[in-house]
């Protein structure tokens, strides 16, 4: 009998702990090659003060002191610069760790399997929003360089949500998969085309939030012999990632 009530005791908070989980859901928004040319701000209202916490970001491709932030003075963007965020596929590097797995390769098959690398940066933006005003991601701008050798591919994955009063908000996905053979600086922008409503999350209604960003690269090389190479960061020292911000007055939420 105690085992019994045990047992549905443990049934009820898993459901619960479910539906809390289930609060927060994820959807996905376009992203496209080229360069914006909507950002999706330019009825914003202007914040009269916005004041930044202390930024902690972490995970490989973002080590501690390798990624910078800057706000443009008027609050309606923000650029991160990153130092570190690159992966690549060395087939040397490859055939020697297979040598040192059990013998190496033993058969043309293993000689042939695809090479994966992933890097991710974890993202956290303390900031104090004031009152009876909300903040909206109207658009993301990514750029870098790519070098995919045949049956190579490449992928960038970011998501972003807000966390504060009354819990986390739903995570907005974009993503973009660039398929080999290709070599170049791209660009990539989830802008909309005119009069088009993109999918975005209103920040909690003024007082303290935290804006949290997770960036992912996955870098798929054809076999152990090619070489390939996935950035997000810039020779020339400009954003590598530009997010767009729209600011409202509160919108069906009690303000702080």
């Amino acid at each position: 009998m105690i085992k019994h009530k045990i047992f549905l005791l443990t049934l009820v908070l898993t459901t619960i702990a479910s539906s809390v989980a289930d609060a927060a859901t994820d959807r996905q928004r376009p992203i496209r090659k080229g360069k914006g040319k909507i950002k999706g701000n330019e009825r914003s209202e202007l914040p009269k003060e916005l004041t930044i916490g202390s930024i902690k970001h972490g995970g490989d491709g973002c080590p501690t002191g390798t990624l910078s932030i800057a706000f443009a003075p008027d609050n309606l963007s923000f650029s991160i610069l990153y130092d570190q965020f690159y992966t690549t596929v060395d087939p040397t590097e490859v055939r020697e760790k297979m040598r040192q797995q059990e013998g190496g390769p033993k058969d043309p098959v293993q000689e042939n399997r695809a090479v994966l690398k992933s890097l991710k940066c974890i993202t956290d933006i303390p900031m104090a929003i004031p009152a009876n005003m909300q903040l909206e991601i109207t658009r993301i701008d990514f750029r870098g360089f790519l070098d995919l050798p045949k049956r190579s591919r490449g992928m960038i994955s970011s998501a972003f949500n807000f966390r504060g009063p009354g819990g986390d908000k739903d995570r907005i996905h974009v993503g973009f998969d660039f398929k080999g053979p290709l070599s170049e600086e791209y660009e990539l922008s989830s802008d909309a085309k005119v009069g088009q409503v993109i999918e975005s999350e209103a920040s909690p209604c003024g007082g303290q939030v935290v804006l949290r960003m997770v960036t992912k690269l996955d870098l798929i090389s054809g076999n152990v012999h090619n070489s390939a190479l996935f950035t997000l960061d810039s020779t020339d020292s400009t954003a590598q990632a530009i997010y767009y911000l729209n600011w409202r007055k509160c919108q069906g939420s009690k303000a702080r």
